[in-house]
């Protein structure tokens, strides 16, 4: 468990690779993954929650979640900025966010999204008005 840290809470630099396992991540003044430059992360299981935000990316860096639970806190569950990635599996569903501009994902109550899956992988919200893959 990774809990109350007064800024991030795992943080993924240069070509960094990171890998969790079920881990909790939660309380931290900052997001609870912060990806820049090229790095890499893949997180298995567990829960990013209570944090300022959940898994922000920047940059060329990469972000593959298997399972995992993500809550934004009073920020941005996912956020995916320049040419950085973030790919979510929900059950037998992908979500894949890349960005050209911003791109990010919310925790929006409207459908649009596969039969049981989180809220979070129906909705993208793109700022400035321009191209935006997801």
């Amino acid at each position: 468990m990774i809990a109350e840290c007064e800024e991030d809470a795992v943080v993924g630099m240069d070509s960094t690779g990171l890998t969790l396992h079920s881990c909790l991540i939660k309380g931290c003044k900052g997001p609870g993954m912060d990806l820049s430059d090229s790095a890499r992360a893949t997180i298995t299981g567990g829960t990013i929650a209570g944090c300022v935000g959940g898994v922000w990316a920047w940059d060329s860096s990469r972000a593959v979640l298997n399972g995992a639970t993500v809550a934004g806190g009073p920020s941005h569950a996912l956020l995916v900025d320049g040419a950085a990635a973030v790919e979510a599996q929900v059950g037998s569903w992908v979500l894949y966010l890349a960005a050209v501009c911003w791109c990010v994902a919310l925790g929006a109550q409207s459908g649009g999204g596969p039969p049981g899956a989180p809220a979070w992988t129906a909705a993208c919200i793109l700022l400035p008005a321009r191209s935006c893959s997801a």
